[in-house]
């Protein structure tokens, strides 16, 4: 909305763009629909500043939440990684983030699907280290 309305005039030379997992829960978008959207967002924020370096954090896994699907979050993930364009800096969070199981570690969640303060910590090394 912000975008789309021209109420952002100006973006910094890198711009770190992080979704969620409400998109997965509504079912009537596919993977392309999201991922059409995630381009569309791309496109204004190079409308913006044409040399934004622009990184995108893949959707983090969750823990023990019956509102949402791990393994659709897995596949998303993977769909993003194969589709966005190659200029796109993608950020693997959820290999340093998850158990053996692949669930967000539950020492930086407080529901199992929104990060703590020590996940937000663990995400910041992670972003410090790719930017």
């Amino acid at each position: 909305y912000i975008l789309d309305e021209n109420k952002i005039k100006y973006i910094a030379n890198k711009t770190v763009i992080m979704t969620g997992t409400n998109d997965i829960v509504d079912k009537s978008l596919s993977f392309e629909d999201i991922l059409n959207n995630i381009n569309k967002l791309i496109e204004n924020l190079l409308k913006i500043n044409k040399d934004t370096k622009i990184y995108f954090i893949e959707i983090p896994s969750i823990a023990f939440r019956m509102d949402r699907n791990k393994e659709e979050i897995f596949k998303l993930n993977e769909y993003l990684k194969n589709n966005l364009d190659e200029s796109i800096k993608y950020i693997e969070v959820n290999r340093y983030m998850t158990d053996d199981f692949k669930n967000l570690k539950l020492e930086y969640t407080y529901d199992g699907l929104h990060f703590n303060e020590e996940g937000y910590k663990i995400l910041e090394k992670i972003l410090e280290k790719d930017l």
